[in-house]
């Protein structure tokens, strides 16, 4: 199996060194030149949390510049697309330039309004929207730490010609993405209801990754405080209502899991907490500006994810700083 890879963030890496490891061709594929020789040099090294560690090496896995997709040999089985939000229209584009129909793309982003931009750029490929709650934090320039394991959620392929959702056999290439990513050390399902997987992470993060961005925190210091965790309980509240004024299904027990995944991920830093203090762009438009646009649609309000948008979004960034 050969898997393209687009994107060499910390979930990225993870998944590229694991699968590489397993004896998937890998070819990982990142917008900078830097990067690319980095990674050639140094190899990908994943540490897990029992202290075990896996290093590959170049050529174990190969590395290519985005702005020369297609690749030279062919597209993989299967197109990882790891970027966050705000580098899928990027990554997109130039996929455009020689995609082909056969395209099989897994979209691993936060936040919901991804697929319809993979879709207007690419009509003919079958995209497939995953959810995964596997933590990872960069350590160095090739060093990912898997900071917490978890599941990794399959849906069925969406078609951007005809916005039909393809059903998967439990014999098709589906499951044989599924049974190699098992292998690799991913716990890995396929759902007949991504959808409903996707608004209960669309939740957590735009609870979760915003606050600990303001207080400067890793995810389990949230619990830390009874101010603290008063807030974390007041997003969630409004969180759910506007899923409930929009006709957006929610359970009962996402309240205590979510509790659960800031203690699974008690050290980790929240992707968007990296991102201020590198510097860069967050995707707090593709997270809590969603429910301020769910909210706007429904014809209600939504102050709580107004006011931390507003204070994400004022924050120093460094132009061009998304790598």
């Amino acid at each position: 199996m050969r898997i393209d890879i687009i994107g060499a963030g910390a979930l990225g890496l993870l998944y590229a060194g694991k699968l590489a490891a397993a004896g998937v061709k890998i070819r990982l594929w990142v917008r900078r030149p830097e990067s690319a020789d980095i990674l050639r040099r140094k190899g990908i090294t994943v540490k897990e949390q029992n202290g075990e560690s896996l290093h590959m090496k170049y050529p174990g896995f190969d590395v290519q510049l985005m702005k020369n997709w297609p690749p030279a040999v062919q597209t993989g089985d299967w197109v990882f697309l790891m970027t966050k939000q705000n580098g899928v229209r990027e990554a997109v584009e130039c996929m455009a330039k020689g995609a082909g129909k056969n395209l099989h793309i897994v979209s691993m982003q936060n936040g919901i309004g991804h697929t319809d931009t993979i879709a207007k750029y690419l009509p003919y490929a079958s995209i497939y929207p995953a959810v995964t709650t596997e933590g990872a934090r960069r350590s160095g320039e090739v060093v990912v730490e898997h900071a917490g394991k978890g599941v990794t959620e399959l849906g069925g392929a969406l078609r951007g010609d005809s916005g039909s959702v393809q059903p998967f056999s439990t014999a098709g290439r589906e499951k044989l993405l599924a049974d190699k990513l098992t292998e690799a050390g991913f716990e890995t399902r396929l759902s007949e209801n991504i959808e409903k997987s996707i608004y209960r992470k669309l939740l957590f993060n735009a609870v979760i990754n915003p606050l600990t961005a303001i207080w400067r925190v890793p995810n389990g210091e949230l619990l830390s405080s009874p101010e603290r965790m008063d807030m974390l309980r007041q997003l969630y509240d409004e969180s759910i209502r506007i899923f409930e004024s929009c006709g957006i299904g929610w359970q009962a027990e996402w309240w205590e899991e979510l509790l659960q995944v800031c203690r699974n991920t008690a050290f980790n830093c929240s992707s968007m907490l990296a991102d201020v203090m590198a510097g860069r762009r967050t995707e707090i438009e593709a997270i809590n500006g969603q429910f301020i646009r769910l909210a706007r649609e429904a014809g209600v309000d939504a102050p709580l994810h107004k006011a931390i948008r507003d204070i994400i979004n004022g924050m120093p960034y460094i132009q061009g700083g998304n790598g």
